[in-house]
């Protein structure tokens, strides 16, 4: 019998309860005191995954003052052969990435032979990041939904780069709710809002945060439809979902696809050979940093919004995420290239 994806993380889940259940791991520190952490941060050296990177290392060496931790940035397609390097790890050896799953899963979903190796098979560890997300429009944009879907030219959206998260989500909203964005790469976190807020940018996905609330409630941004989020109640209760806004024809698996992709923030995981003592140790650090009151405070201090999921659920994500049959796949690959045909002809519709 081969076992592979999900039923190798409930074998491993399994033994790593039985070793703390026997006491065999006690504590993540003695398991990792003496040894090398390998880091692949697929991401720039600059930039907002930079950042998060730069406050778990502080506080990693603060929790495991006798390891050494290395990193090594690997951003776009860098961090696909880093996935590579990463799960061809010795056994033994210890060697963790941090990512944007949904980046990295579009390329699993375009090429399946572009990883060496499936995200499903990963042990996720932690994710901390998950982001209320909605579609916000210019100040002074009519947002009539026949209009929005009908203009002269495709609105624009900024974007850091193609291969984005942002990016790639934003040529998909346009496939399923039949409004036409044009991406415009090249802008920074801060560069996209200040873009939108000048007027020189039409649509931008955004995550919720105290900053954009009082852009909301200032009027500089306007809502146009919520995407994905757990607490959306800094909303008007009246605000349209995304479902309020999708073609009649718009295929469900792939709004559910753009929701997940979209929710789902940077995540930590370990490869599959790792052993489950060094995957519970793993675990058992990210959990202790994450509610580490030194932490929080700096997290706060540096405005990096840090909201912790289990590695558990992360994993039911990217499987969901993933799609294990080929006609899903060909759906959101379909729906992908008839927003980017959207982005030069406003006038062509999708076809499902």
């Amino acid at each position: 019998m081969t076992i592979t994806g999900s039923l190798k993380r409930v074998f491993c889940a399994a033994a790593v309860m039985a070793l703390t259940a026997s006491g065999a791991f006690a504590d993540y520190r003695e398991q990792l005191s003496g040894r090398t952490l390998n880091v692949m941060v697929g991401f720039s050296n600059s930039g907002g995954g930079a950042r998060f990177w730069s406050l778990f290392s502080t506080h990693m060496r603060r929790h495991l003052p006798d390891t050494i931790i290395r990193a090594e940035f690997k951003d776009g397609p860098l961090a696909v052969t880093g996935i590579g390097e990463l799960y061809q790890t010795e056994v033994g050896s210890l060697a963790i990435g941090l990512i944007r799953p949904p980046e990295l899963a579009f390329v699993q979903i375009d090429d399946p032979a572009a990883i060496a190796g499936d995200l499903r098979d990963a042990h996720w560890l932690l994710s901390v990041e998950n982001l209320s997300y909605i579609m916000a429009a210019r100040a002074n944009l009519k947002l009539d939904l026949d209009q929005l879907r009908n203009p002269a030219e495709p609105l624009i959206l900024p974007v850091s780069d193609p291969l984005s998260t942002a990016s790639r989500v934003s040529v998909l909203l346009s496939a399923i709710t039949g409004i036409p964005t044009r991406n415009v790469v090249g802008f920074d976190r801060s560069a996209r809002a200040a873009t939108l807020m000048a007027g020189d940018a039409d649509l931008l996905t955004l995550g919720l945060t105290s900053e954009l609330e009082a852009l909301i409630t200032s009027g500089d941004v306007v809502p146009l439809y919520s995407i994905v989020g757990d607490d959306l109640s800094a909303l008007d209760p009246s605000l349209p979902a995304l479902a309020d806004f999708l073609t009649p024809d718009a295929p469900e698996s792939v709004a559910a696809f753009v929701q997940s992709a979209r929710g789902m923030g940077r995540a930590f995981f370990a490869a599959p050979n790792t052993d489950p003592a060094d995957v519970a140790a793993l675990t058992a650090l990210l959990e202790a940093i994450v509610k580490d009151p030194d932490f929080i405070k700096d997290a706060q201090l540096q405005g990096i919004p840090i909201a912790a999921k289990s590695g558990e659920a992360l994993a039911q994500q990217i499987d969901a995420l993933i799609p294990s049959d080929d006609a899903a796949r060909a759906l959101i690959l379909n729906a992908y290239a008839c927003g980017l045909e959207m982005s030069l002809n406003p006038r062509h519709e999708c076809t499902y």
